[in-house]
Formats: C-alpha cells, sequence, structure tokens
C-alpha cells in the first residue's frame, strides 16, 4: 500500500514539475518576443526610425494613447 501511495506521488510530481517548465519556456520565450517587438518600437528602432522619418507620425498620440 505504502509503495503505490509512493509510486503515484511520483507521478503527479513528475507531471507538475513537467507542466512548470514547459510554462516557464513558454514565459521565457513570450517575454523575450515582448523585449524585440519593445525593441523595434523605440525611437531606435524599425518603428520609430519610419517616426523620425514622417515627423506627422510623431504627433498620433496624446497622455491618453488615443489618436489626436
Amino acid at each position: 500500500m505504502y509503495s503505490i501511495t509512493s509510486i503515484l506521488d511520483n507521478k503527479i510530481e513528475k507531471g507538475i514539475e513537467g507542466n512548470l517548465e514547459r510554462v516557464l519556456q513558454t514565459l521565457e520565450t513570450t517575454l523575450s518576443n515582448l523585449y524585440d517587438v519593445s525593441q523595434q518600437m523605440s525611437f531606435e528602432g524599425f518603428v520609430g526610425q519610419d517616426m523620425l522619418i514622417d515627423p506627422k507620425m510623431v504627433e498620433f498620440t496624446t497622455y491618453t494613447g488615443l489618436p489626436t
């Protein structure tokens, strides 16, 4: 009886650990992607450079973030 409980506990624990590893990997990938996008959106990035080329694009948001 004790060995069956121990085996089941180990299976559950390994399953949870495996799931957490997958969640961690997905979260790290998501954060990396967000970082890449934020760099592209900065003034030094692709979008930022486009905004510098076209001055009309710089005035597209107000403090509230809504188009002006």
